[in-house]
């Protein structure tokens, strides 16, 4: 899974690494991609 980088207007970070991805919010929170990503984060916080 890559790094993400959640921002209003992705298409006005213009990077180019590795394994990093930029992305709206509003995809951040709607695609079935990123759930396991929030999931992950939510156990960390009962466990972490």
């Amino acid at each position: 899974m890559p790094k993400l980088i959640v921002v209003e207007k992705p298409k006005s970070w213009n990077l180019h690494l590795e394994d990093v991805e930029v992305i709206t919010p509003a995809r951040y929170i709607t695609d079935e991609a990123y759930q396991q990503v929030k999931n992950l984060k939510r156990n960390q916080l009962y466990f972490g």
